[in-house]
């Protein structure tokens, strides 16, 4: 989870954003309630996990190789495109 650690404050890590959002790994499933629990990131960094029917944002991360060739600007007019 990139150098987060499950319910403590980290504002120091690239997760961090100041505001609760969804990671797109499942935790675990619960059979009690019959859902999933998803990690999340809190508003100080934490890391934790809810059940998907919280209403959290979705913030999609990708991990690449430092080596990677990307073309673009990043903004919406010229997204980023990872080149072989």
């Amino acid at each position: 989870m990139g150098g987060g650690v499950l319910n403590k404050d980290n504002s120091s890590y690239y997760l961090y954003i100041g505001s609760f959002y969804w990671t797109m790994s499942p935790a675990y499933f619960n059979s009690s309630s019959g859902g999933t629990n998803v990690f999340r990131i809190s508003f100080n960094g934490s890391i934790g996990f809810n059940l998907a029917s919280a209403y959290y944002g979705v913030r999609l991360v990708l991990s690449l190789k430092s080596d990677a060739k990307l073309l673009g600007s990043g903004t919406i007019d010229d997204p980023y495109v990872v080149q072989d």
